[in-house]
């Protein structure tokens, strides 16, 4: 299934107030950009990410996720003590990206 940004939207904020969820599947859910957005859909969910404390493993991979959407990533991982596994393969990162899930992946928190 392809969700779009209003889709998206409401499952972060489903997921910010009081979920019990602990794994969640988007497998190429958003796999092509939002023209609007200029990013994949995804990135509109990842900004909700850091106000949930159940979830502890995420599968985004093939969602079109680029730099940008690593740097909302890193962001909202920082915040989330309980996510412990995200699959982000198969997504055109790219050098910046990588390197923003390598300086993620240093820190301590990690």
């Amino acid at each position: 299934n392809v969700f779009d940004t209003e889709a998206f939207t409401v499952l972060g904020q489903c997921l910010k107030h009081g979920s019990l969820l602990t794994k969640l599947g988007l497998a190429s859910t958003g796999p092509t950009p939002d023209p609007a957005l200029g990013s994949s859909p995804v990135v509109l969910f990842l900004e909700y990410l850091a106000e949930n404390h159940s979830l502890q493993h995420l599968d985004i991979s093939q969602n079109s996720l680029d730099w940008g959407s690593a740097l909302m990533l890193e962001s909202s991982v920082q915040h989330h003590p309980q996510l412990r596994h995200i699959v982000i393969s198969s997504n055109p990162l790219g050098a910046s990206g990588i390197r923003i899930l390598m300086r993620l992946l240093a820190m301590p928190s990690c």
